[in-house]
């Protein structure tokens, strides 16, 4: 099957590559149908490799070359023994986190993705979006409705992100914020809160001037920053002295 896989920096390759094998128990085999383009995506081009293991992940097994991409949807091909969420047929939206669903203190928890173990499809695992399978466990995919298009369903997990960040920041319609580090995920914004503002851009004084400008819409200056890359100099660009 054709695949778009990393091997250095700056150096992506569509090539020609075994399909995966039909799915083990627990698993289920998609034929994707749309993929997004992350920031991550973005930085292991640039910078890479970052988060794609150079020997054998410690969970996954998973190293480069790696098959990118962790914002799409598809096709249930084939689904293994023990799966009844989806079967074939059903269009699905992929949740790309791969980690132990028990035995650890994390997951015993229900916090699965704070696991050390963690690994992510395209980036730590032996399938990705940016290929025309993927071999995923079932915790990985969610059934769509059919008022969903496939272009919406890789939408979905970037989605996801801004809306925890909206609700972890109590975004509500009328709130003014501020999007740090524009990113893919920026793009959905208006799915999460349509009233949010975006601010934008690589360079942070542009920022706090709009927030402490003259005309005053922020009343004490505060609003809430959200961020989606985690980057250090977008957030300090963002701090607002007393």
């Amino acid at each position: 099957m054709k695949a778009l896989r990393f091997h250095a920096k700056k150096d992506l390759r569509i090539e020609d590559i075994p399909a995966p094998p039909a799915p083990g128990p627990g698993q289920v085999l998609i034929r994707n149908r749309f993929v997004g383009i992350c920031g991550t995506d973005l930085h292991e081009y640039a910078s890479g490799p970052i988060f794609i293991p150079t020997s054998p992940h410690p969970y996954s097994g998973a190293h480069g070359p790696q098959v990118l991409g962790h914002e799409f949807g598809g096709e249930v091909i084939a689904v293994g023994e023990g799966v009844t969420k989806v079967a074939p047929g059903d269009r699905v939206a992929v949740q790309p986190l791969i980690m132990p669903r028990g035995g650890e203190y994390f997951a015993d928890r229900g916090w699965h993705n704070l696991s050390g173990s963690l690994a992510l499809v395209g980036l730590s695992w032996v399938s990705g979006g940016m290929a025309e399978m993927a071999l995923l466990n079932d915790y990985n995919v969610e059934k769509i409705p059919d008022s969903m298009t496939d272009e919406e369903a890789a939408l979905v997990e970037p989605t996801a992100v801004v809306v925890y960040a909206c609700d972890r920041g109590r975004v509500t319609a009328g709130t003014f914020s501020t999007q740090a580090a524009a990113s893919p995920p920026a793009a959905s914004r208006c799915f999460a809160r349509p009233c949010a503002i975006e601010v934008g851009g690589r360079t942070p004084d542009p920022w706090i001037d709009f927030i402490q400008g003259p005309t005053g819409a922020f009343g004490n200056g505060r609003c809430p920053i959200l961020s989606w890359s985690g980057c250090q100099i977008s957030i300090a660009g963002c701090r607002i002295s007393d």
